[in-house]
């Protein structure tokens, strides 16, 4: 599977011109996968400090896991990977 992101010809600033570069499609697909591990990481979270040997995480709430699963997607990348 292949994921193809256009490049925008004009420099608007609408909303159209930000959700441009991937289809409605994509778009909806992320979301859920946002929202999917958002939900996963606050019941690791909660089962974690209910079940497992650790305290309780004061930022284990639905609200923090799901910035924290925003903020790991919307890291920006460069452009070249590092050489290691």
């Amino acid at each position: 599977m292949s994921v193809f992101i256009k490049e925008i010809d004009t420099d608007e600033s609408k909303w159209s011109y930000v959700l441009a570069p991937l289809s409605y499609g994509m778009w909806w697909t992320l979301i859920a996968a946002i929202v999917m591990l958002a939900l996963f990481l606050f019941a690791t979270r909660y089962l974690g400090a209910k079940y497992g040997n650790r305290p309780e995480d004061k930022n284990g709430s639905l609200y923090n896991s799901l910035t924290d699963v925003m903020a790991s997607f919307c890291q920006q990348g460069k452009k070249r990977s590092p050489d290691i």
